[in-house]
């Protein structure tokens, strides 16, 4: 499933009212470059739900889950595996145009911060794909945010936590949750 740049996609709530959802998914390889919205109304309502799921994940953007006058609203990221660095999410000589094979998704920390900074709530789920795609969730780069409101970072993992840098906030708070274990096989290291 392929979402280009210069594709736009909205569930806005119009004037009061709560944004929609939107859901990029594919048994295979998913990639969003476009824009997904899922704003709350300009005159009251909470942002909506955006999932993006592939087995291999490349997303460039991050959503608008913006609410004016209400809360911002949630991001669901699930692939096999994933890191979080400070490349960028997709490289096009690391897995062939709509290959089901590609592996370990990468979301590029400012996308992950951009998100956040919005206020709601970014969850990022991994299942197991067998072999090397165990499930893990990595962190080889900051993630700093300074959200509008309280915002909140969720991370299930069906193996591995690796917490290789730090996690903070200015300004509003964070929340972090951390899931280990959920095949049954791992932990937060």
């Amino acid at each position: 499933t392929s979402v280009d740049a210069s594709s736009e996609i909205h569930a806005d709530g119009l004037q009061t009212g709560d944004g929609g959802q939107v859901v990029v998914f594919s048994l295979g390889e998913t990639r969003v470059n476009g824009l997904l919205s899922v704003r709350g109304g300009p005159l009251g309502g909470n942002g909506g739900a955006v999932e993006t799921s592939g087995s291999w994940l490349e997303v460039s953007k991050a959503p608008d889950l913006s609410a004016s006058f209400g809360h911002a609203g949630q991001w669901l990221i699930d692939p096999y595996d994933i890191t979080i660095s400070t490349a960028a999410s997709f490289d096009i000589t690391s897995a062939s145009i709509f290959s089901p094979t590609g592996t370990l998704s990468n979301l590029n920390v400012l996308t992950l911060n951009a998100a956040l900074d919005q206020g709601g709530t970014v969850v990022l789920t991994t299942t197991g794909g067998g072999g090397s795609e165990a499930g893990n969730i990595t962190i080889d780069a900051p993630i700093s945010t300074t959200p509008l409101t309280a915002a909140t970072l969720q991370l299930y993992a069906d193996s591995n936590i690796n917490l290789n840098q730090s996690i903070t906030s200015s300004g509003n708070k964070l929340d972090v949750l951390f899931v280990t274990n959920q095949g049954g096989s791992s932990a937060l290291t």
